[in-house]
């Protein structure tokens, strides 16, 4: 009919009583779902990087931010070793919601890195792009 017209829209919700996945790091999650643009902004910076290696892009950036957990992530995903939650329980004592607050912050901070390079179109490798994040944090601790 000349003059109608209709639209669609569909929405979906995530409820916090009905997790979408079994990520460690569902806030981190929610965040990059959010804001496409900053997750780019890693894959962007990681061009040099095999990300399809991982199952999850979270577990990309915890392994290649935090290397001494690449072993234990592969061993995982040879089913020779646990998840990293039971591991890191192992490792540090009882795991607290600090320790994943605190890691999901700084996986953050990497992406909001990432896309301010992005945007200046300042293209490190991702050894010179882990080191200077690295770098930025540790100054930021004597401020």
């Amino acid at each position: 009919m000349p003059g109608c017209s209709l639209e669609i829209y569909q929405s979906i919700r995530l409820l916090p009583d009905e997790p979408a996945s079994n990520s460690m790091f569902p806030t981190l999650e929610r965040w990059l779902t959010a804001r496409p643009q900053y997750k780019k902004a890693i894959t962007w910076v990681a061009s040099n990087k095999d990300i399809e290696r991982y199952v999850s892009f979270y577990d990309f950036l915890l392994c290649e931010l935090y290397p001494i957990h690449k072993k234990d992530c592969f061993r995982y995903y040879n089913n020779k070793g646990p998840k990293f939650i039971p591991l890191w329980e192992t490792k540090i004592g009882e795991m607290s919601a600090d320790v994943i607050i605190a890691t999901e912050a700084i996986l953050i901070k990497a992406t909001l890195y990432a896309y301010a390079l992005k945007c200046t179109s300042q293209k490190p490798s991702w050894t010179k792009f882990r080191v200077n994040f690295w770098s930025i944090i540790e100054q930021a601790k004597t401020l």
